[in-house]
Protein backbone atom coordinates (compact mmCIF):
# COMPACT_ATOMS: atom_id res chain seq x y z
CA UNK A 1 0.00 0.00 0.00
CA UNK A 2 1.09 3.37 -0.58
CA UNK A 3 -0.22 7.07 -1.05
CA UNK A 4 -0.59 9.02 -4.02
CA UNK A 5 -1.70 12.73 -3.50
CA UNK A 6 -3.97 12.31 -1.03
CA UNK A 7 -5.20 8.69 -2.51
CA UNK A 8 -4.05 5.29 -0.81
CA UNK A 9 -3.10 2.58 -3.44
CA UNK A 10 -3.16 -0.88 -3.03
CA UNK A 11 -1.16 -2.44 -6.13
CA UNK A 12 -2.25 -5.65 -7.21
CA UNK A 13 -0.11 -8.01 -9.09
CA UNK A 14 -1.08 -10.48 -11.93
CA UNK A 15 -0.38 -14.18 -11.91
CA UNK A 16 2.39 -14.86 -14.62
CA UNK A 17 0.69 -16.64 -17.24
CA UNK A 18 -1.37 -19.07 -18.03
CA UNK A 19 1.00 -21.56 -16.19
CA UNK A 20 -0.35 -19.96 -12.99
CA UNK A 21 -3.11 -17.93 -12.55
CA UNK A 22 -3.68 -16.82 -16.04
CA UNK A 23 -3.52 -13.28 -15.31
CA UNK A 24 -1.59 -11.25 -17.30
CA UNK A 25 1.69 -9.81 -15.73
CA UNK A 26 -0.16 -6.44 -14.95
CA UNK A 27 -0.27 -3.94 -12.28
CA UNK A 28 -4.01 -3.20 -11.04
CA UNK A 29 -3.91 0.16 -8.77
CA UNK A 30 -6.95 0.27 -6.45
CA UNK A 31 -7.58 4.03 -4.79
CA UNK A 32 -9.39 5.09 -2.05
CA UNK A 33 -9.80 8.71 -0.68
CA UNK A 34 -8.26 10.20 2.32
CA UNK A 35 -11.85 11.45 3.32
CA UNK A 36 -13.01 7.44 3.81
CA UNK A 37 -15.37 7.21 0.75
CA UNK A 38 -15.98 3.94 -0.51
CA UNK A 39 -15.57 5.44 -4.29
CA UNK A 40 -12.51 3.37 -5.62
CA UNK A 41 -10.50 4.18 -9.09
CA UNK A 42 -8.63 1.54 -10.95
CA UNK A 43 -5.44 2.04 -13.60
CA UNK A 44 -3.73 -0.74 -15.41
CA UNK A 45 -0.24 -0.19 -16.11
CA UNK A 46 1.83 -2.25 -17.92
CA UNK A 47 5.17 -2.71 -16.50
CA UNK A 48 7.85 -4.45 -19.11
CA UNK A 49 10.41 -5.32 -16.66
CA UNK A 50 7.74 -7.96 -15.02
CA UNK A 51 6.74 -9.46 -18.59
CA UNK A 52 6.79 -13.28 -17.82
CA UNK A 53 8.93 -13.77 -14.65
CA UNK A 54 6.35 -15.51 -13.44
CA UNK A 55 4.56 -15.05 -10.21
CA UNK A 56 5.24 -12.42 -7.85
CA UNK A 57 4.54 -13.58 -4.09
CA UNK A 58 5.55 -9.87 -2.92
CA UNK A 59 4.75 -6.38 -3.90
CA UNK A 60 5.95 -3.72 -0.95
CA UNK A 61 5.46 -0.31 -1.07
CA UNK A 62 8.55 2.24 0.97
CA UNK A 63 6.66 4.12 4.00
CA UNK A 64 6.66 7.82 1.80
CA UNK A 65 5.30 5.81 -1.50
CA UNK A 66 7.95 6.84 -3.32
CA UNK A 67 9.73 3.05 -3.65
CA UNK A 68 8.34 -0.07 -4.93
CA UNK A 69 9.94 -3.55 -4.80
CA UNK A 70 9.17 -6.70 -6.47
CA UNK A 71 9.93 -10.22 -5.83
CA UNK A 72 8.38 -13.31 -6.88
CA UNK A 73 9.05 -17.09 -7.49
CA UNK A 74 12.00 -16.45 -9.87
CA UNK A 75 14.31 -15.43 -6.96
CA UNK A 76 15.14 -12.08 -8.29
CA UNK A 77 14.54 -9.13 -6.77
CA UNK A 78 13.67 -5.61 -8.37
CA UNK A 79 13.33 -2.32 -6.87
CA UNK A 80 11.73 0.78 -8.71
CA UNK A 81 11.04 4.46 -8.00
CA UNK A 82 7.19 5.42 -7.51
CA UNK A 83 5.24 6.42 -9.87
CA UNK A 84 8.33 6.53 -12.65
CA UNK A 85 9.09 2.87 -12.39
CA UNK A 86 12.65 4.14 -12.69
CA UNK A 87 15.18 1.23 -11.98
CA UNK A 88 17.17 1.46 -8.01
CA UNK A 89 18.09 -1.99 -7.91
CA UNK A 90 18.40 -3.67 -11.42
CA UNK A 91 17.31 -7.70 -11.48
CA UNK A 92 19.24 -9.36 -8.55
CA UNK A 93 19.15 -12.87 -8.13
CA UNK A 94 18.10 -12.51 -4.22
CA UNK A 95 16.90 -16.33 -3.26
CA UNK A 96 15.91 -19.54 -4.62
CA UNK A 97 12.07 -17.76 -4.37
CA UNK A 98 11.02 -14.62 -2.88
CA UNK A 99 8.34 -14.93 0.14
CA UNK A 100 8.55 -11.75 1.63
CA UNK A 101 9.54 -8.15 1.33
CA UNK A 102 9.96 -4.72 3.59
CA UNK A 103 11.60 -1.15 3.26
CA UNK A 104 12.92 0.18 5.82
CA UNK A 105 11.46 3.34 7.07
CA UNK A 106 13.35 5.63 6.17
CA UNK A 107 13.74 3.33 2.42
CA UNK A 108 17.49 2.68 2.86
CA UNK A 109 17.29 -1.11 3.62
CA UNK A 110 15.25 -3.48 1.79
CA UNK A 111 14.61 -7.11 3.97
CA UNK A 112 13.22 -10.51 1.76
CA UNK A 113 12.73 -13.92 2.90
CA UNK A 114 12.43 -16.35 1.13
CA UNK A 115 11.45 -20.36 0.94
CA UNK A 116 14.08 -21.77 2.10
CA UNK A 117 13.87 -19.69 5.19
CA UNK A 118 16.91 -17.29 4.54
CA UNK A 119 16.75 -13.74 5.26
CA UNK A 120 18.71 -10.51 3.57
CA UNK A 121 19.35 -6.98 4.21
CA UNK A 122 19.76 -4.73 1.06
CA UNK A 123 21.38 -1.83 1.50
CA UNK A 124 19.75 -0.09 -1.80
CA UNK A 125 22.64 2.83 -1.82
CA UNK A 126 25.25 0.20 -2.27
CA UNK A 127 23.01 -2.23 -4.20
CA UNK A 128 24.59 -4.85 -1.35
CA UNK A 129 23.16 -7.75 0.48
CA UNK A 130 23.84 -9.21 3.54
CA UNK A 131 22.45 -12.54 4.93
CA UNK A 132 20.89 -12.41 8.07
CA UNK A 133 22.52 -14.29 10.83
CA UNK A 134 20.89 -17.48 12.04
CA UNK A 135 21.50 -21.06 14.32
CA UNK A 136 21.01 -24.47 13.15
CA UNK A 137 17.36 -25.33 13.23
CA UNK A 138 16.02 -21.53 13.14
CA UNK A 139 14.20 -21.11 9.76
CA UNK A 140 12.85 -17.25 9.00
CA UNK A 141 9.79 -16.36 7.34
CA UNK A 142 8.62 -12.41 7.24
CA UNK A 143 10.27 -9.68 8.16
CA UNK A 144 8.72 -6.08 9.02
CA UNK A 145 11.00 -3.09 10.21
CA UNK A 146 10.55 -0.71 13.10
CA UNK A 147 8.46 2.29 12.16
CA UNK A 148 8.54 4.72 14.82
CA UNK A 149 12.13 5.91 14.30
CA UNK A 150 13.41 6.20 18.01
CA UNK A 151 14.47 2.29 18.20
CA UNK A 152 15.33 0.87 15.21
CA UNK A 153 14.68 -2.46 14.97
CA UNK A 154 13.82 -5.33 11.85
CA UNK A 155 11.15 -8.42 13.42
CA UNK A 156 11.70 -11.36 11.97
CA UNK A 157 9.17 -14.38 12.26
CA UNK A 158 11.31 -17.28 13.36
CA UNK A 159 10.36 -21.40 12.78
CA UNK A 160 11.85 -23.38 15.70
CA UNK A 161 10.56 -27.01 15.00
CA UNK A 162 6.72 -26.40 15.09
CA UNK A 163 6.83 -23.96 16.86
CA UNK A 164 6.57 -19.85 15.95
CA UNK A 165 8.65 -17.29 17.15
CA UNK A 166 9.17 -13.35 16.77
CA UNK A 167 12.84 -12.03 17.04
CA UNK A 168 13.64 -8.21 17.15
CA UNK A 169 17.77 -7.38 15.14
CA UNK A 170 19.40 -4.14 16.15
CA UNK A 171 19.34 -2.86 12.71
CA UNK A 172 22.89 -1.23 13.27
CA UNK A 173 24.87 -4.34 14.25
CA UNK A 174 22.06 -6.67 12.75
CA UNK A 175 22.63 -8.67 16.15
CA UNK A 176 19.35 -10.60 17.59
CA UNK A 177 18.40 -8.58 20.53
CA UNK A 178 15.56 -10.34 21.70
CA UNK A 179 12.96 -13.47 20.85
CA UNK A 180 10.34 -14.77 22.30
CA UNK A 181 7.69 -18.16 21.36
CA UNK A 182 4.21 -16.57 20.37
CA UNK A 183 2.63 -20.12 19.59
CA UNK A 184 2.82 -23.37 19.15
CA UNK A 185 2.17 -23.87 15.21
CA UNK A 186 4.34 -21.99 12.70
CA UNK A 187 3.26 -18.38 11.85
CA UNK A 188 1.62 -17.95 8.28
CA UNK A 189 1.55 -14.34 7.89
CA UNK A 190 2.73 -11.04 9.12
CA UNK A 191 2.25 -7.42 9.60
CA UNK A 192 2.79 -4.33 11.65
CA UNK A 193 1.08 -1.26 12.34
CA UNK A 194 1.89 2.46 10.79
CA UNK A 195 2.61 3.75 14.03
CA UNK A 196 5.24 0.47 15.09
CA UNK A 197 3.29 0.14 18.22
CA UNK A 198 1.39 -3.32 17.17
CA UNK A 199 2.67 -6.65 15.46
CA UNK A 200 0.26 -9.18 13.91
CA UNK A 201 0.59 -12.95 13.28
CA UNK A 202 -1.33 -15.13 11.92
CA UNK A 203 -1.14 -19.16 11.99
CA UNK A 204 -1.58 -21.88 9.98
CA UNK A 205 -4.46 -23.25 11.99
CA UNK A 206 -6.32 -19.83 10.97
CA UNK A 207 -5.77 -18.02 14.44
CA UNK A 208 -4.75 -14.20 14.49
CA UNK A 209 -3.12 -12.22 17.48
CA UNK A 210 -2.21 -9.01 18.07
CA UNK A 211 1.05 -8.49 19.29
CA UNK A 212 2.72 -5.53 21.51
CA UNK A 213 6.04 -4.57 19.25
CA UNK A 214 7.58 -3.45 22.68
CA UNK A 215 7.37 -6.40 25.10
CA UNK A 216 6.57 -9.08 22.02
CA UNK A 217 3.53 -9.78 24.24
CA UNK A 218 0.10 -11.09 23.33
CA UNK A 219 -2.65 -8.95 23.81
CA UNK A 220 -5.35 -10.16 22.04
CA UNK A 221 -6.00 -13.72 20.22
CA UNK A 222 -8.87 -14.47 17.73
CA UNK A 223 -8.65 -18.10 17.39
CA UNK A 224 -10.80 -20.15 14.34
CA UNK A 225 -10.66 -16.24 12.78
CA UNK A 226 -10.22 -18.60 9.52
CA UNK A 227 -11.14 -22.12 8.60
CA UNK A 228 -7.58 -22.54 7.39
CA UNK A 229 -4.10 -20.99 7.69
CA UNK A 230 -3.68 -17.06 7.02
CA UNK A 231 -2.58 -16.10 4.12
CA UNK A 232 -2.07 -12.00 4.05
CA UNK A 233 -2.71 -9.26 6.86
CA UNK A 234 -2.35 -5.69 7.32
CA UNK A 235 -3.64 -3.28 9.73
CA UNK A 236 -5.72 -0.13 8.88
CA UNK A 237 -3.88 3.21 8.51
CA UNK A 238 -5.14 4.05 12.18
CA UNK A 239 -4.32 0.98 13.71
CA UNK A 240 -7.79 0.61 15.02
CA UNK A 241 -8.79 -2.53 13.01
CA UNK A 242 -7.04 -5.56 10.78
CA UNK A 243 -7.47 -7.04 7.76
CA UNK A 244 -6.68 -10.67 7.41
CA UNK A 245 -7.29 -13.47 4.72
CA UNK A 246 -6.92 -16.93 4.33
CA UNK A 247 -6.99 -19.70 1.87
CA UNK A 248 -10.56 -20.54 2.93
CA UNK A 249 -11.00 -17.58 0.50
CA UNK A 250 -12.49 -15.22 3.54
CA UNK A 251 -11.72 -12.29 4.59
CA UNK A 252 -11.84 -10.50 7.99
CA UNK A 253 -11.72 -7.22 9.85
CA UNK A 254 -10.90 -7.45 13.35
CA UNK A 255 -11.53 -4.56 15.54
CA UNK A 256 -8.57 -3.87 17.92
CA UNK A 257 -9.49 -3.97 21.26
CA UNK A 258 -7.90 -0.99 23.46
CA UNK A 259 -5.51 -2.13 26.21
CA UNK A 260 -6.94 -1.37 29.49
CA UNK A 261 -6.03 1.42 32.25
CA UNK A 262 -3.56 0.78 35.45
CA UNK A 263 -4.19 -3.57 35.96
CA UNK A 264 -3.47 -2.11 39.70
CA UNK A 265 -6.47 -0.07 39.76
CA UNK A 266 -8.72 -2.75 41.33
CA UNK A 267 -6.51 -5.29 43.31
CA UNK A 268 -5.21 -2.19 45.05
CA UNK A 269 -8.84 -1.39 45.52
CA UNK A 270 -9.63 -4.25 46.76
CA UNK A 271 -6.49 -4.44 48.98
CA UNK A 272 -7.89 -1.35 50.85
CA UNK A 273 -11.69 -2.85 51.25
CA UNK A 274 -10.08 -6.26 52.61
CA UNK A 275 -7.96 -3.95 54.76
CA UNK A 276 -10.47 -1.75 56.61
CA UNK A 277 -13.04 -4.99 56.69
CA UNK A 278 -9.84 -6.53 59.26
CA UNK A 279 -9.35 -3.48 61.21
CA UNK A 280 -13.32 -3.62 61.84
CA UNK A 281 -13.21 -7.04 62.66
CA UNK A 282 -10.69 -6.55 65.25
CA UNK A 283 -11.95 -3.55 66.65
CA UNK A 284 -15.67 -3.40 65.96
CA UNK A 285 -17.33 -5.46 68.23
CA UNK A 286 -15.91 -2.68 71.43
CA UNK A 287 -16.80 0.16 69.24
CA UNK A 288 -20.52 -1.02 68.43
CA UNK A 289 -21.31 -2.09 72.47
CA UNK A 290 -20.93 1.63 73.12
CA UNK A 291 -23.21 2.92 70.15
CA UNK A 292 -27.06 2.89 69.95
CA UNK A 293 -26.99 2.22 66.35
CA UNK A 294 -25.09 -1.24 66.93
CA UNK A 295 -27.61 -3.30 66.04
CA UNK A 296 -28.00 -1.56 62.32
CA UNK A 297 -24.28 -1.24 62.08
CA UNK A 298 -23.41 -4.86 62.75
CA UNK A 299 -26.59 -6.10 60.42
CA UNK A 300 -24.80 -3.84 57.88
CA UNK A 301 -21.35 -5.12 58.47
CA UNK A 302 -22.95 -8.58 58.32
CA UNK A 303 -24.44 -7.86 54.46
CA UNK A 304 -21.04 -6.59 53.31
CA UNK A 305 -18.99 -9.37 54.68
CA UNK A 306 -21.75 -12.26 52.18
CA UNK A 307 -21.61 -9.91 49.28
CA UNK A 308 -19.15 -10.49 46.26
CA UNK A 309 -17.23 -8.09 44.78
CA UNK A 310 -16.51 -7.54 41.53
CA UNK A 311 -15.18 -5.18 39.26
CA UNK A 312 -16.42 -3.46 36.25
CA UNK A 313 -14.74 -3.24 32.89
CA UNK A 314 -13.32 0.48 34.04
CA UNK A 315 -12.10 -1.07 37.12
CA UNK A 316 -14.70 0.10 39.64
CA UNK A 317 -16.85 -2.21 41.81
Amino acid sequence: MGNRSGEHVVILGGGGGGGRTGVANLLLLMAADDDGGTKISSDERRIEVLEGVGERNSLVFSADGTRLAAGGDDGYLRVFEWPSLKVILPKVKAHGSIKDLDFSSDAAFLASTSDDRGCKIWNLAERTGTSLRSVKGEDYGFARFSRDGTKRLLFVTTRKGSKGFVSAFDTSTWRKVKSKKLQEVPISAFAISRDGKLLAIGSCEGDVAIVDAATLSVQQWVRQAHMIFVTAMEFHPNGQALLTVSADYSARFTRIEPVGGNPWRGSLLLIVIFVLAMLVAIVGDGLLAKSPQAASVSEFLAGLKSRSLRLTPDGGI
